[in-house]
């Protein structure tokens, strides 16, 4: 009874062309709906991976984060032009441009751990990865966007570990 009536009101205020018209767009939108939830888990995926704390750096960032959030002044100043992780060239010129994401990777990892710092990054990339998917489907339509994401994801996520260049791809 209630849905007869929002119709009615409905039909009153747009017509009924426009009604129906407004049913079949959104039926016409699950196909649409589900590839684009099938894009973001297909992405998911390949983003979870197990992470090589051997190879990955995030340790050094966290700790350029803990540095830039709890250190006297002198030693964030410090830190924004020294490498400290560097062993065969510790006194080479060096601009530290990710000191942000530090500050971002440290606050998470205190927070939410390692694992919250993973999902933050997966997020970051999806996001990305839909932003870059928005921008293809208005130059071209939504089916092409769709299939050369679902083709370029393997490479645009093969940085699994937690990076800082995921704002910069944002």
């Amino acid at each position: 009874l209630a849905r007869a009536k929002i119709a009615q009101l409905v039909e009153l205020i747009h017509g009924k062309d426009e009604v129906r018209s407004s049913i079949l767009r959104l039926g016409s939108m699950r196909p649409k709906v589900f590839v684009l939830t099938f894009i973001i888990i297909w992405c998911g995926i390949f983003l979870s991976q197990k992470i090589d704390l051997s190879t990955a750096d995030i340790g050094r960032h966290i700790i350029n984060g803990k540095v830039l959030v709890e250190a006297p002044r002198a030693e964030k100043l410090e830190l924004l032009r020294t490498n400290f992780f560097s062993y065969t060239m510790p006194d080479a010129p060096f601009v530290n441009h990710h000191w942000a994401s530090g500050i971002i990777f440290y606050i998470t990892e205190n927070l939410f751990g390692f694992t919250g710092l993973s999902a933050l990054y997966i997020l970051l990339s999806i996001g990305a990865i839909l932003l870059f998917w928005n921008v293809a489907r208005r130059i071209s339509n939504f089916y092409v966007a769709s299939f050369i994401t679902l083709i370029l994801t393997p490479i645009l996520v093969s940085r699994t570990e937690v990076r800082p260049e995921a704002f910069s791809l944002l």
